[in-house]
C-alpha cells in the first residue's frame, strides 16, 4: 500500500534513475546535473520524513 503521495513522489525517481543508467553508458555529467540529482533526492527524503513526523 503505497498510497497517492508516496507514489507521486516516487515517480520523480524515474528521471533520477534515467540519470543514473545513462552515466553508467559513459555519459560525462556536470556539476548542475549532479546538483540538481542530488537535490531531487533530497527533497524527496525530506518530503517522506516529514509526513511521518506529522502522522504521528
Amino acid at each position: 500500500m503505497i498510497g497517492a503521495l508516496n507514489g507521486i513522489l516516487f515517480m520523480n525517481l524515474v528521471p533520477v534513475t534515467a540519470f543514473v543508467i545513462t552515466i553508467l553508458r559513459g555519459y560525462q555529467i556536470t556539476s548542475y546535473e549532479v546538483v540538481g540529482c542530488l537535490l531531487t533526492i533530497s527533497a524527496l527524503v525530506a518530503n517522506n520524513l516529514y509526513n511521518r513526523y506529522r502522522l504521528k
